[in-house]
């Protein structure tokens, strides 16, 4: 018993290890965590698409059936891609 009580007694000593910070390359300059900031920027872009296709998809049901929304749709994400290319080439 006296052993497990030693035991128990230098775990209670050993202190907990300090929570981990993100690494610097993380951190932007004012301090903020990029993994945040980059999870804020895609939900944002997100939602413009969504309400971009709500509005061609809106504009695909009053064309009298002259464009399918599936058109539409593949319109919306081919020039996604071409602008994403060209602000990567930029």
């Amino acid at each position: 018993m006296a052993s497990g009580q030693n035991s128990l007694q230098l775990r209670q000593q050993i202190p907990h290890p300090p929570h981990p910070k993100p690494p610097a390359s993380a951190l932007a300059p004012n301090g903020a965590d990029h993994r945040k900031s980059a999870g804020a920027l895609l939900i944002e872009e997100t939602n413009a698409l969504v309400d971009a296709y709500a509005q061609i998809l809106e504009r695909t049901l009053t064309s009298q059936g002259r464009i399918k929304p599936e058109e539409a749709r593949s319109l919306l994400v081919t020039a996604y891609i071409q602008r994403s290319k060209l602000s990567f080439a930029a």
